[in-house]
């Protein structure tokens, strides 16, 4: 899909070429959001089993990574090696190591720069300050205050640096999105605007005589065009944080690089006094590398560009010092790696598209062992059959598939930790009718019937069964919303009662303000964290009930034909709406007489 990497090590050669009046030509390599995938995967994401690699069918790993890089730069010419964060979370290798590990191939690998990702956070400061202590890459973050975090304040991140390239000063400039506040656990850490810091440090730089300035962070392609957009000293942003595939051109098919491109390779951005800014990330799981070589004027802007993302398949060779560096740590990793805890006859969605648009069979079955485990420990009362209607988690949860196509169907512990890796709690909350239609709106409030944009709030359940209409207006969009009866000795979906109060579960990520959720309004005796881990549960239940045959059986609808056409089910067809579900009965019942009176 990418270019050949000769063709690579040709255009960053001519990095020491100047023409036209050019004052830089340079090549950047870029990576973000590679979420703990230090090995090579599978093209999904999912670990690389021995007899995948042996047929060169994985891709990524910072093995291959170091590889290209290092024979990039054995070429000459100028170049630049950044990160823009998001190393945390995704994989057993965190899971099991934290920061130690990201520490160790951060430093193996020898970025040039790098930001934080809101990621980085998630272990509190306790899981950042290790990286940010031992570290020898530069870690930037124009927008980040650490001096109210105890742990933090002593190591504060640089907001900006400049490096020497051909002889020129080139400036980078680090940021992390605000809404790390509520998709983390930053505790007393700070942020502020991007835009405004990104743009306080270009003039710093600027006066500096500073020309050609880079911004490079995790906020997501929106606020990277933004950025571009606002701030004309900047003339490459470098971003992360949304996962957005960027290429131009034709792509190939396959199951290794056939990714759809989700918009062009550099994202030219032409401002109002005629200058340009050039954006692109480079997708994630570490399975390219984003490469672009800049000509730039003597006046910082670009004239010229080339470049795509590489993708780092079988063609590019592992470097032995990378795994080496890994193969310290894999009798752990095996230990847990191989143990099977139960299998399925049946694909368990994870990917985005399955997670954030609509319902998921995987996450159907997460949430069905959420609910089934606390109908089984907590307290009911007479001829009630639990006291706890319903489960829900974000979507964003969810952060890998469950492939029914591994040796009889086996799932690992990996496997369960590649999905959700997060170590969330099941937390109990009494809520009223309308508060419980309040958290399911938001739910879906900025969901995009494009199915271009995904939002990890969508919310995954059981115990309810949901009806939305995306074409009203936000926190309007729930047309029917049913839930099981407690106090029954036969669980019914009944609707959801305004005045009625209601016992459900949910995970402590959005409890405590993840993805923007908001359960200020449960009192404290009207709220209870379990302790119980998501990851102990689910695998408790996937033993309880292999093989896992999961299906989709539409607790999750659309009413509007536009939006549900947005959300492909299994085989990648659009989904079914709610009109076709109803509809489906009488059209079978209308083919069997059909097929009677033929015959």
């Amino acid at each position: 899909m990418a270019a050949p990497v000769c063709w690579l090590l040709v255009a960053a050669a001519l990095g020491v070429v100047s023409a036209d009046g050019a004052d830089l030509t340079m090549t950047v390599l870029h990576t973000n959001d590679v979420h703990g995938r230090f090995e090579e995967i599978r093209p999904d994401g999912t670990r690389c089993p021995k007899t995948d690699a042996e047929k060169g069918l994985c891709v990524g790993g910072i093995a291959r990574q170091k590889n290209l890089v290092d024979e990039v730069r054995k070429k000459g010419g100028n170049m630049l090696f950044l990160n823009t964060g998001d190393y945390y979370q995704g994989s057993l290798w965190y899971y099991l190591l934290g920061a130690e590990i990201v520490v160790k191939a951060v430093n193996y690998l020898m970025h040039d720069a790098m930001t934080l990702g809101n990621h980085e956070f998630d272990r509190g400061a306790e899981g950042m300050a290790d990286l940010v202590r031992n570290s020898t890459v530069p870690i930037l973050g124009c927008n980040v205050d650490f001096s109210g975090e105890p742990l933090l304040r002593d190591m504060p991140l640089k907001p900006s640096m400049t490096v020497t390239q051909g002889g020129h000063e080139v400036g980078l400039i680090g940021y992390v999105t605000p809404n790390t506040v509520f998709l983390s656990r930053p505790g007393k850490v700070r942020f502020t605007d991007e835009v405004e810091c990104v743009r306080r440090e270009a003039k710093k730089l600027r006066a500096q005589g500073v020309k050609v300035i880079i911004a490079m962070g995790h906020s997501g392609l929106p606020k990277d065009k933004e950025i571009a957009e606002a701030v004309p000293e900047v003339s490459l942003v470098v971003g992360g944080h949304t996962h957005t595939f960027l290429y131009s051109g034709p792509t190939t098919g396959g199951k290794i690089s056939g990714n759809a491109p989700q918009g062009p390779y550099p994202v030219v951005v032409e401002r109002a006094d005629g200058t340009r800014c050039l954006v692109v990330q480079d997708f994630w799981l570490g399975k390219y590398m984003g490469y672009i070589n800049v000509t730039w004027n003597d006046q910082g802007q670009p004239l010229r560009w080339e470049g795509q993302p590489q993708l780092l398949d079988n063609s590019i060779r592992q470097d032995p010092d990378g795994l080496a560096l890994l193969d310290q740590y894999r009798p752990l990793l095996e230990s847990k790696r191989n143990d099977t805890v139960a299998s399925t006859q049946v694909l368990l969605q994870g990917d985005k598209q399955a997670t954030r648009f609509g319902e998921s069979n995987l996450g159907n079955v997460v949430t069905e062992a959420f609910l089934k485990f606390l109908a089984q420990r907590t307290l009911r009362a007479n001829g009630s059959w639990s006291s706890v209607a319903a489960a829900i988690a974000n979507g964003g949860g969810f952060r890998a598939p469950i492939s029914d196509e591994s040796p009889g169907g086996a799932i690992t512990f990996e496997d369960v930790v590649n999905v959700m890796p997060f170590g969330n709690t099941l937390v109990l909350l009494n809520v009223t009718g309308a508060q419980l239609k309040r958290v399911v709106e938001h739910g879906v409030a900025l969901h995009d019937i494009t199915g271009l944009i995904s939002k990890g709030e969508f919310l995954q359940m059981a115990g309810m069964r949901v009806v939305y209409d995306i074409s009203r207006k936000p926190l309007d969009r729930v047309v029917s919303l049913r839930i099981l009866c407690t106090a029954c000795r036969v669980p019914v979906f009944e609707d959801v009662d305004p005045d009625k109060w209601y016992r459900i579960a949910a995970v402590s990520y959005i409890v405590n303000g993840g993805d923007n959720f908001d359960f200020s309004f449960v009192k404290p005796q009207d709220r209870l964290d379990t302790g119980y881990e998501d990851v102990d549960v689910f695998v408790n239940y996937l033993k309880a009930i292999s093989p896992v045959t999961m299906g989709l059986d539409g607790r999750i609808s659309f009413a509007s034909a536009a939006a549900a056409a947005t959300k492909p089910n299994h085989a990648g067809r659009p989904a079914p709406t709610a009109l076709t579900a109803l509809l489906l009965p009488a059209l079978v019942q209308v083919a069997m007489l059909l097929r009677q009176s033929l015959s």
